[in-house]
Parts: structure tokens; C-alpha cells; sequence
């Protein structure tokens, strides 16, 4: 548990780095261990600018983007876009009133990160969980005869484990409830090869 106040005299030692004694005393009488720091700068220097170096720019360049996009079309696969298509068949084809089918053909990252979260699992050792998108192309069949090619965003949550400022595994989920492809910039290509 942390305490902090800038109030030294009052609740901190002559140093001002731990918890008045008497506190101190009364803390470890309920069983509690709180840490005191008499500033947020302070707290930050003891536990977080070990953390310095972990920002967008150092994520993009470390992450073995080749090795994410070997499982991402997998993966792509298995994302329930049902609602995505429909939307897409309401829109864009107007006259087939049959069953949709899609099977996606690539997918691959942008080396894009659009947010992520750092969690710390000892002094050296972080996960940090990444909202990433790419692209896909999808084979977006309208009848056994008919069918059309598709650009689509997708997104999906990775998860990293760095230790020592080195990214040492990779877990990317593509759960529907935290992956989808996206109807915002989507567009029809007329001819794949």
C-alpha cells in the first residue's frame, strides 16, 4: 500500500523517505504494509521510470511483426464477422437475397498500435497488451457463379511479455468480443491475383 503527501512533517521520517514512526508503528500493529513517498516524482523514481523506454515508437520497432502475420490470417479466420458482411451486403450489393459466404485470402498487420497497457510482473518483466489492425482481403462469395474481393481493417488484441527490454513471447487473441473487421474504409477490389 502506498501513502503519499508532500506533508513531511506530519507523516513522514526526518528524511522524509519513510512513514513517521509512530505510523510506522500503528501500520505494522493492523498488519499493513505502507510504503510513504512525499511526492507523485517520488513514487515514479522507486517504481516507475523503469518504464521509460516502453512507448509506442519502441513497440513498433521491437515486435517481430514477420513472425505476428504467420498465425494473423488464422486467426482473422476465426473472427465472427457476420454483422460486418451484412452491413456490407446491405450496402454494396443491393439485389442478392441469399446466404453470405466469405473466406478471407490474406491478413496482415499495419504495424500500427492504436492504445496499449503496461503491466509489471517484476522489477525487469512487463505484459503489455496491444490493441493492433491490419488488413484483410476477403473472398466475399455472392452465389456459386458470383463473387466479389474485399479490403477490410481488422483489430485484435496481442499481448507481449518483455523482459530485460527484450519482447521474449507473443500471444495475440482474436475472441469476438475483442476482434472484429470493420466496415469504416472497406472496398471492393475488382481484380486479385
Amino acid at each position: 500500500m502506498c501513502f503519499i503527501s508532500a506533508n513531511v512533517h506530519d507523516f513522514g521520517d526526518r528524511e522524509g523517505n519513510n512513514l513517521h514512526p509512530y505510523l510506522q508503528n500503528e501500520t505494522e500493529q493492523l498488519g499493513l504494509d505502507v510504503r510513504y513517498f512525499r511526492s507523485l516524482n517520488h513514487f515514479n523514481a522507486v517504481h516507475a521510470n523503469h518504464l521509460n523506454f516502453l512507448d509506442e515508437q519502441w513497440l513498433s520497432t521491437n515486435i517481430d511483426w514477420e513472425f505476428l502475420n504467420l498465425s494473423v490470417l488464422e486467426g482473422v479466420r476465426g473472427i465472427h464477422c457476420g454483422y460486418y458482411f451484412e452491413t456490407f451486403e446491405r450496402n454494396i450489393v443491393r439485389d442478392y437475397n441469399g446466404i453470405l459466404n466469405y473466406d478471407p485470402l490474406q491478413a496482415k498487420y499495419d504495424q500500427s498500435i492504436s492504445m496499449f497497457n503496461v503491466g509489471c510482473k517484476a522489477p525487469d518483466e512487463f505484459d503489455v497488451w496491444m490493441s493492433l489492425g491490419g488488413t484483410a482481403i476477403v473472398e466475399y462469395l455472392l452465389d456459386d457463379e458470383h463473387y466479389n474481393f474485399v479490403a477490410v481493417h481488422f483489430h485484435t488484441k496481442v499481448n507481449v511479455r518483455i523482459r530485460d527490454k527484450i519482447i521474449i513471447g507473443y500471444e495475440a487473441n482474436y475472441y469476438d468480443e475483442n476482434s472484429g473487421l470493420s466496415i469504416e474504409g472497406a472496398c471492393e477490389i475488382l481484380y486479385f491475383a
